[in-house]
């Protein structure tokens, strides 16, 4: 796909290259002289051009900057979105045609089909604690939202439902997803845990200071329990310095942990308390653990632990990383909600794509 990005720079170097060309002849004299001509005058004083050039070298590099930082953004969203939007298509086809084979099976519709489904009607105690939960982002007295909340949650447990007729039906039926997902070269570099030869690896861009990190890492961890020996997990830096000032030194420091053989232990210690991340809170965990302190401060001044941390933040550059966590399984971009139940959906597709690669390549 070409980048729009890319399609911009090429149209505006068209646009430019024919003026470029007439104005060869004449642009080094037009150089000798522009700089000195006056865009102003003060007096008997001369405000030059070459003046105006230096005072605003930096504002426009800076404005450039931003400019271009908008552009890569866009850039990504589309990306994302055009592959959300092929990945919910096909998925989409695959469930319509389970339900109409099944349907056909049963002499039925695939309508009535799902009509079929038991309704479940949630209980008085199921509504009021889910209100209890989301009473501060609801912001109204429980009366006026009791009917809301209830059809709300008949909703949510009519999609589950149908959500497993449909799974069951593709398990039945025999469904493998043959078409190839966009993946993208993240592998190199990191902190990981679970076997090398794993069928399947997560690559996460973090930040110690994101507070999505932290909701994450318990789930990646249980996943690691589920699907032992079949996942591996990578870590890799991403500190977003503009909003987590702290972050980029925690990062370091976990550099020098992982040097020690403790990256793990100390990466959840980060992420317990992430509104203590100076210097001297990283240390202080650093004490708990019982690092050899000598090294580690040795390691936080080293240049060296530095450098992988920018070498992952370079990594990042080229892929759709613009927050965090940023997940890549098996390459594969990882959409939707950071649950145990999407990334397992993530997995077992991965787990199910290279059991029908296995066969077809047999045949």
């Amino acid at each position: 796909m070409i980048r729009p990005s890319l399609l911009r720079a090429c149209a505006f170097a068209f646009l430019a290259c024919p003026a470029v060309s007439l104005a060869a002849g004449t642009q080094g004299a037009q150089d000798d002289t522009s700089a000195a001509e006056p865009v102003a005058r003060v007096g008997p004083a001369v405000v030059s051009a070459a003046e105006l050039d230096a005072e605003l070298q930096r504002p426009l590099a800076e404005l450039k900057a931003r400019h271009e930082a908008q552009l890569r953004r866009l850039d990504i969203q589309l990306e994302k979105g055009e592959q959300l939007l092929r990945e919910r298509a096909a998925e989409s086809l695959v469930d319509r045609r389970v339900l109409d084979i099944e349907a056909r099976e049963r002499a039925i519709t695939p309508e009535a089909l799902l009509a079929s489904i038991p309704e479940h009607e949630p209980t008085a105690e199921e509504v009021q604690a889910f209100y209890a939960a989301n009473a501060k982002q609801i912001g109204r007295p429980f009366p006026e939202v009791e009917i809301e909340i209830a059809a709300q949650l008949i909703a949510r447990e009519r999609a589950a439902r149908q959500r497993a007729l449909v799974d069951e039906l593709r398990a039945k039926h025999g469904v493998s997803m043959l078409y190839e997902v966009r993946r993208y070269d993240v592998i190199g570099g990191g902190v990981s845990r679970g076997p090398a030869d794993a069928p399947v690896t997560i690559v996460e861009f973090a930040d110690f200071q994101c507070p999505f990190c932290a909701r994450v890492s318990p789930v990646i961890e249980r996943l690691l329990e589920d699907y032992a020996g079949r996942v591996r997990h990578v870590y890799r830096h991403f500190p977003l310095t503009s909003i987590h000032p702290q972050a980029y030194e925690a990062a370091v420091a976990s550099v020098c942990a992982d040097r020690q053989g403790r990256f793990w232990e100390f990466h959840k210690a980060l992420l317990a308390d992430q509104a203590n991340m100076d210097a001297a809170a990283i240390e202080s965990r650093a004490v708990q653990q019982a690092f050899d302190m000598g090294q580690f401060r040795s390691c936080v001044r080293d240049g060296s632990a530095r450098a992988i941390v920018d070498a992952d933040l370079a990594a990042a550059k080229p892929l759709p990383v613009e927050g965090t966590p940023s997940i890549f399984v098996n390459g594969r971009l990882f959409f939707g909600s950071l649950t145990i139940e999407n990334f397992r959906r993530y997995v077992d597709d991965e787990l199910a794509r290279s059991t029908a690669k296995a066969a077809f390549a047999v045949r």
